[in-house]
Protein backbone atom coordinates (compact mmCIF):
# COMPACT_ATOMS: atom_id res chain seq x y z
CA UNK A 1 0.00 0.00 0.00
CA UNK A 2 0.99 3.42 -0.54
CA UNK A 3 0.87 6.62 1.25
CA UNK A 4 1.24 9.86 0.44
CA UNK A 5 2.95 12.76 2.75
CA UNK A 6 2.48 16.20 1.93
CA UNK A 7 5.72 18.13 3.70
CA UNK A 8 4.17 21.72 4.22
CA UNK A 9 5.22 22.49 7.36
CA UNK A 10 7.60 25.43 6.61
CA UNK A 11 8.04 29.36 7.21
CA UNK A 12 8.15 30.07 3.01
CA UNK A 13 10.94 32.24 4.65
CA UNK A 14 12.19 33.79 1.47
CA UNK A 15 9.11 34.63 -0.26
CA UNK A 16 7.95 36.50 3.02
CA UNK A 17 4.26 34.98 3.38
CA UNK A 18 3.12 31.41 3.42
CA UNK A 19 3.51 29.75 0.08
CA UNK A 20 0.79 27.26 0.71
CA UNK A 21 -1.55 29.72 0.72
CA UNK A 22 -0.66 31.70 -2.97
CA UNK A 23 -3.48 31.42 -5.93
CA UNK A 24 -3.39 28.91 -8.09
CA UNK A 25 -5.50 27.87 -10.61
CA UNK A 26 -8.35 29.37 -8.58
CA UNK A 27 -7.30 27.42 -5.90
CA UNK A 28 -4.66 27.77 -3.60
CA UNK A 29 -1.19 25.73 -3.92
CA UNK A 30 -1.22 23.41 -0.87
CA UNK A 31 -4.87 22.83 -2.13
CA UNK A 32 -3.90 22.00 -5.55
CA UNK A 33 -1.42 19.61 -4.19
CA UNK A 34 -4.09 17.92 -1.93
CA UNK A 35 -6.39 17.58 -4.35
CA UNK A 36 -4.02 15.90 -6.82
CA UNK A 37 -2.75 13.86 -4.45
CA UNK A 38 -5.93 12.53 -2.87
CA UNK A 39 -7.24 11.65 -6.48
CA UNK A 40 -5.18 8.40 -6.02
CA UNK A 41 -7.27 7.62 -3.18
CA UNK A 42 -4.75 6.71 -1.24
CA UNK A 43 -3.96 7.65 2.67
CA UNK A 44 -2.54 10.98 2.94
CA UNK A 45 -0.45 12.78 5.85
CA UNK A 46 -0.53 16.77 4.77
CA UNK A 47 1.83 17.89 7.88
CA UNK A 48 1.82 21.63 8.78
CA UNK A 49 3.98 23.53 11.27
CA UNK A 50 4.21 27.42 10.62
CA UNK A 51 1.24 29.06 10.10
CA UNK A 52 -0.49 25.93 11.53
CA UNK A 53 -4.12 27.54 12.00
CA UNK A 54 -4.34 29.86 9.04
CA UNK A 55 -3.64 27.14 6.52
CA UNK A 56 -5.57 24.65 8.37
CA UNK A 57 -8.46 27.16 8.27
CA UNK A 58 -8.40 27.54 4.34
CA UNK A 59 -7.82 24.25 2.94
CA UNK A 60 -10.83 21.62 2.64
CA UNK A 61 -9.57 18.14 3.50
CA UNK A 62 -11.28 14.58 1.82
CA UNK A 63 -11.71 11.50 4.33
CA UNK A 64 -8.39 9.77 3.70
CA UNK A 65 -6.56 12.83 4.62
CA UNK A 66 -4.91 13.43 7.94
CA UNK A 67 -3.72 16.63 8.80
CA UNK A 68 -0.84 16.53 11.04
CA UNK A 69 0.75 19.38 13.37
CA UNK A 70 4.63 18.94 12.90
CA UNK A 71 5.49 21.49 16.42
CA UNK A 72 9.23 20.73 15.64
CA UNK A 73 8.90 22.56 12.06
CA UNK A 74 11.67 25.01 13.05
CA UNK A 75 13.84 22.50 12.38
CA UNK A 76 13.59 22.20 8.48
CA UNK A 77 12.45 19.20 6.90
CA UNK A 78 13.78 16.38 8.28
CA UNK A 79 11.28 16.77 10.89
CA UNK A 80 8.28 16.68 8.80
CA UNK A 81 10.06 13.38 7.00
CA UNK A 82 10.35 11.66 10.67
CA UNK A 83 6.88 12.45 11.81
CA UNK A 84 5.33 11.47 7.93
CA UNK A 85 7.44 7.51 8.82
CA UNK A 86 5.82 7.60 12.29
CA UNK A 87 2.76 8.42 11.37
CA UNK A 88 2.03 5.71 8.58
CA UNK A 89 -0.11 2.67 9.36
CA UNK A 90 1.62 -0.96 9.63
CA UNK A 91 0.25 -1.73 5.86
CA UNK A 92 1.83 0.93 4.29
CA UNK A 93 4.68 -0.26 2.23
CA UNK A 94 5.69 2.88 -0.08
CA UNK A 95 5.95 6.22 1.52
CA UNK A 96 5.37 8.85 -1.22
CA UNK A 97 6.57 12.55 -0.72
CA UNK A 98 5.27 15.66 -1.79
CA UNK A 99 5.83 19.04 -1.21
CA UNK A 100 3.63 21.91 -1.11
CA UNK A 101 5.45 23.88 -4.25
CA UNK A 102 5.73 22.33 -7.43
CA UNK A 103 2.47 23.70 -8.90
CA UNK A 104 3.04 21.65 -11.94
CA UNK A 105 2.64 18.32 -9.34
CA UNK A 106 -0.86 16.48 -10.47
CA UNK A 107 -2.23 13.30 -10.21
CA UNK A 108 -0.83 11.95 -13.78
CA UNK A 109 2.59 12.34 -12.26
CA UNK A 110 1.78 10.57 -9.50
CA UNK A 111 0.64 7.43 -10.99
CA UNK A 112 3.32 7.69 -13.44
CA UNK A 113 5.99 7.62 -10.31
CA UNK A 114 3.92 4.28 -9.02
CA UNK A 115 3.58 3.06 -12.39
CA UNK A 116 7.07 3.42 -12.40
CA UNK A 117 7.81 1.32 -9.13
CA UNK A 118 5.95 -1.14 -10.02
CA UNK A 119 7.49 -1.79 -14.01
CA UNK A 120 11.16 -1.40 -11.83
CA UNK A 121 10.27 -2.60 -8.72
CA UNK A 122 12.87 -0.57 -7.44
CA UNK A 123 12.80 0.52 -3.27
CA UNK A 124 12.97 3.91 -4.58
CA UNK A 125 11.48 5.93 -7.23
CA UNK A 126 12.02 9.88 -7.89
CA UNK A 127 11.70 12.72 -10.23
CA UNK A 128 13.88 13.32 -12.69
CA UNK A 129 13.70 17.43 -14.10
CA UNK A 130 13.90 18.99 -16.96
CA UNK A 131 17.37 20.52 -15.25
CA UNK A 132 18.90 17.05 -14.75
CA UNK A 133 18.67 17.08 -10.75
CA UNK A 134 16.39 14.31 -9.10
CA UNK A 135 13.81 15.19 -6.47
CA UNK A 136 10.02 14.79 -5.26
CA UNK A 137 7.77 13.24 -5.72
CA UNK A 138 9.69 10.63 -4.25
CA UNK A 139 8.26 7.02 -2.58
CA UNK A 140 10.59 4.78 -0.76
CA UNK A 141 10.15 1.53 0.35
CA UNK A 142 9.60 0.72 3.89
CA UNK A 143 12.92 -0.79 4.44
CA UNK A 144 14.08 2.49 4.52
CA UNK A 145 11.79 3.88 6.79
CA UNK A 146 14.88 3.20 9.77
CA UNK A 147 17.07 5.57 7.69
CA UNK A 148 14.65 8.18 6.82
CA UNK A 149 14.36 8.55 11.01
CA UNK A 150 17.91 9.21 11.39
CA UNK A 151 17.65 12.60 9.17
CA UNK A 152 18.09 16.12 10.57
CA UNK A 153 18.11 19.16 9.64
CA UNK A 154 16.47 20.76 6.66
CA UNK A 155 16.90 17.84 4.37
CA UNK A 156 14.40 15.10 3.12
CA UNK A 157 13.96 12.07 1.59
CA UNK A 158 16.58 13.24 -1.44
CA UNK A 159 19.64 12.66 0.83
CA UNK A 160 18.86 8.79 1.25
CA UNK A 161 18.13 8.24 -1.98
CA UNK A 162 21.42 9.52 -2.80
CA UNK A 163 23.43 7.28 -0.63
CA UNK A 164 21.82 4.69 -2.30
CA UNK A 165 21.91 5.16 -6.07
CA UNK A 166 21.52 1.65 -7.72
CA UNK A 167 18.73 1.13 -5.89
CA UNK A 168 17.10 4.11 -6.99
CA UNK A 169 14.31 4.44 -10.53
CA UNK A 170 13.74 7.49 -11.78
CA UNK A 171 10.64 8.72 -13.95
CA UNK A 172 10.85 11.95 -16.20
CA UNK A 173 8.67 15.18 -14.38
CA UNK A 174 10.08 17.82 -16.39
CA UNK A 175 8.75 21.05 -14.59
CA UNK A 176 9.80 20.06 -11.46
CA UNK A 177 12.26 22.13 -10.77
CA UNK A 178 10.00 24.92 -10.93
CA UNK A 179 9.08 25.81 -7.46
CA UNK A 180 7.90 29.01 -5.49
CA UNK A 181 10.61 29.90 -3.20
CA UNK A 182 10.80 33.95 -3.47
CA UNK A 183 7.84 35.85 -5.09
CA UNK A 184 9.87 36.44 -8.56
CA UNK A 185 9.38 32.44 -8.92
CA UNK A 186 5.83 33.12 -8.41
CA UNK A 187 5.63 35.91 -10.54
CA UNK A 188 7.11 33.66 -13.37
CA UNK A 189 4.57 31.21 -12.83
CA UNK A 190 1.62 33.39 -12.93
CA UNK A 191 2.88 35.86 -15.42
CA UNK A 192 5.51 33.78 -17.63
Amino acid sequence: MYTIAILAAGTSKRLGQPKQLLPWKEKILLQHTLDEAENLGVPVLLILGAFYKEIEDAIVVGPQTRVLFNENWPEGMASSVRMAVEQVSAETEYLLFCVCDQPFLNTAILQQLIQQQQLTQQPIVGAMYKNGATGVPMLLHRSFFSELLTLSGDVGAKKIAAQHPDKMATFDFPLGHLDVDTLDDYAQLTHP
